[in-house]
């Protein structure tokens, strides 16, 4: 045989001593993809590989918010040297994230979020940016704890830059970030808007991408929604105008986006001078037969319909002689959503009596204790109940004459028309 030289033994050497770091690196990124599928499992809608048990689910998420060693254990995964090991530890912390606001604060310590963060602003790989972007975007919707170190953490000004980025897929996750921080209450979501991201998204309204333009659009709802300098902010901008424009789009999810925000940030605003009279016939069309078979994207259009005749009397007017009423009413029958229907149905008629009584006309009564005869929900009672004293008060007050009952004494809309 031949002469073992010194090279040779040298070599065995240095395989042996590789051999147990590599299995160590491999059980790691094993430890972590083991995780993540627990992680799913885990969600109460179940995950790809959902757990055969009764109540499996909660009990995997009691399990792991009953770990004491958890936190340790995945930062030491999501700080790793080896990309693939971090990648795979990003996307088992989101999904933990996910679960629960009690297992989110309890893994996502502000050193980690540090580091996500960091790993944001300097990732080279497209795949550990996206899993970063995905941590980020579960950590801050389930917490605003987290959410808001997030921000002191400087995290806006990185997603700004992603926003900015050419990838249309990275852009979104980006948005998707903002949006979740957006969405807590209004001093994140002034956070938000003075970072700079307000005309980047308005921007996204215009890419060719229709994923980033509905995340957009869900980001600046979440925006809107919570105060009216938000929402004037919006308007003065010309964003609320852009989205009108997208009120007839080809793609009915980007109609139930653009119906949603504007929906959320109408409600706060006192001028609507921006609200043009194509805007309610383009409005209309989502209650329509191209909507018929969509009836989320017709229950945002209802409730943006409400709004607008809840703010504004000759608002109100546009919406009833466009045939807002009769539409509203046909939609109530055997809608999965009746409650914003039957609000903006409320709100018309108590703005307009002709409302009421072509609304009437169009079977709003029949289809009205249709539905309360189900016995829905309380907040369902509630809202159609509403409705129909709308309705009732309406015909009543147009039916009396100029006496001093009628609808007087009810709450009035900002330019005079009386509110449900």
């Amino acid at each position: 045989p031949p002469a073992v030289t010194p090279a040779m033994a040298c070599n065995d050497a240095t395989l042996s001593v590789l051999v147990p770091f590599e299995a160590f690196q491999i059980a790691r990124l094993d430890f972590a993809q083991e995780l993540a599928r627990l992680a799913s499992q885990g969600h109460p809608s179940g995950g790809p590989a959902p757990v055969h048990e009764v109540d499996g689910a909660e009990k995997v998420l009691a399990a792991l918010e009953a770990s004491d060693t958890l936190a340790m254990d995945i930062a030491a995964l999501v700080t790793d040297l080896a990309p693939s090991v971090q990648q795979s530890a990003m996307i088992a912390m989101g999904r933990m994230c996910g679960l629960s606001a009690a297992l989110c604060v309890k893994v996502a310590s502000p050193d980690l979020l540090r580091h996500v963060v960091g790993v944001i602003g300097q990732a080279a790989s497209a795949p550990l940016l996206k899993a970063a972007l995905f941590l980020l975007h579960a950590s801050a919707l389930s917490s605003a704890e987290v959410a808001g170190e997030l921000v002191e953490l400087g995290a806006l000004p990185l997603l700004c830059e992603r926003v900015e980025a050419l990838d249309p897929s990275a852009k979104a996750d980006a948005v998707w970030c903002l949006a979740a921080i957006a969405a807590h209450d209004a001093q994140l979501a002034k956070a938000v808007g003075s970072s700079g991201a307000l005309p980047l998204l308005k921007l996204c309204l215009k890419e060719a991408s229709l994923p980033l333009r509905r995340v957009t659009l869900s980001c600046l709802g979440s925006i809107g929604m919570h105060d009216p300098d938000l929402a004037s902010t919006l308007a003065k901008d010309g964003i609320l105008t852009d989205m009108i424009q997208m009120l007839l789009h080809r793609d009915l999810l980007l109609r139930r986006h653009a119906c949603r925000a504007l929906a959320v940030s109408v409600q706060h605003l006192t001028d609507l001078s921006f609200w043009k009279p194509e805007a309610t016939a383009n409005t209309l069309a989502c209650l329509g037969p191209a909507c018929a078979a969509d009836s989320e994207t017709a229950a945002f259009a209802a409730a943006l319909i409400g709004q607008l005749c809840k703010q504004s009397r000759s608002l109100a007017g546009a919406c009833h002689e466009a045939g807002a009423a009769p539409m509203l009413a046909r939609l109530l029958h055997g809608s999965k959503a009746p409650v914003p229907v039957a609000m903006a149905l409320g709100h018309l008629c108590a703005a307009l009596p002709p409302a009421a009584a072509a609304a009437a006309s169009a079977g709003a009564v029949d289809n009205l204790l249709s539905l309360l005869s189900a016995r829905p929900a309380p907040h369902v009672c509630a809202a159609l109940a509403s409705c129909l004293g709308s309705i009732g008060g309406a015909g009543a007050e147009g039916g009396g004459g100029g006496g001093g009952g009628g609808g007087g004494g009810g709450p009035r809309a900002r330019d005079g028309a009386p509110r449900a």
